[in-house]
């Protein structure tokens, strides 16, 4: 499964690059929201058949920390570093703060500066792609609230990626309720750091 999702990226790297299928071009994001919309309904109509609300009982307090260990880590690593990256520590923590929720980061740090924009989308994008292949690759060795921390706010999307190749349910689960948390940091960290 995830040398067919490699090659799905290469394949549309290069057909993008090479100027090929440009009338996807004006539908690919209503089409990517209605896939995503359709997996999304296949993966709950899987978790209806489960315990949900003994599963959210279990995750309880754990899933919030976990939230919040994902928010702090991400502030700190990217702290430690930026001495290492060709930006400055002020301008690398505006970028992390995005969380991987490359829509609406992108827009924050636009008018602050068009360059650290493009950075912001890079980096939130990455974040998100970087998820979608290690959480079928480390499934095994990490629980389902530790995967889904990988992708910050995006978890829902590598979360039911994840859950396409592992078969465990309890990543989308995690992934939503992970998601949403972090993500209601997002617009208040980007303008936090931005005044800074």
């Amino acid at each position: 499964m995830i040398k067919g999702m490699l090659l799905c990226v290469a394949l549309g790297f290069g057909a993008g690059r090479l100027g090929y299928l440009q009338w996807l071009t004006a539908l690919s994001p209503s089409m990517i929201m209605v896939f995503l919309c359709l997996m999304t309904f296949i993966a709950s109509v899987d978790m209806g058949k489960k315990d949900f609300l003994r599963e959210l009982r279990h995750a309880g307090w754990k899933i919030i920390v976990y939230s919040l260990a994902t928010v702090a880590g991400t502030l700190i690593t990217v702290l430690a570093i930026s001495p290492l990256l060709p930006l400055t520590a002020k301008d690398a923590l505006i970028a992390a703060s995005g969380m991987g929720w490359y829509s609406l980061a992108t827009g924050l740090v636009l008018e602050y500066s068009p360059s650290l924009s493009v950075v912001t989308f890079v980096y939130c994008l990455l974040r998100e792609m970087t998820a979608m292949f290690l959480m079928p690759v480390l499934w095994k060795k990490f629980e389902a609230p530790e995967l889904v921390s990988i992708a910050g706010s995006a978890a829902m999307n590598p979360s039911i990626a994840a859950t396409a190749v592992t078969g465990d349910q309890r990543l989308i689960f995690y992934g939503m309720i992970s998601g949403s948390i972090v993500s209601v940091f997002v617009p208040v960290l980007v303008p936090f750091m931005i005044s800074l």
